[in-house]
């Protein structure tokens, strides 16, 4: 069993992106979930048209930002 960790600017985006991760969805899945509902419910302080970083890290790997 793996495990997710969620972090975003509102209890329903969280939700969101637990509700991908308890469905099968791996952390980043989780993540654009989360990040689709902040969109969606936090207009000007994240939207689609701006940019944004997300940080891949797995076991005994190296991190990977992805700008």
């Amino acid at each position: 069993m793996s495990r997710v960790i969620i972090a975003s600017d509102s209890p329903m985006a969280a939700d969101a992106g637990a509700a991908i991760a308890d469905n099968g969805g791996n952390a980043v899945d989780a993540a654009i979930a989360a990040t689709i509902v902040s969109m969606c419910t936090a207009p000007g302080v994240i939207a689609p048209g701006c940019s944004g970083f997300i940080t891949i890290w797995s076991p005994q790997e190296e991190p990977v930002v992805i700008d």
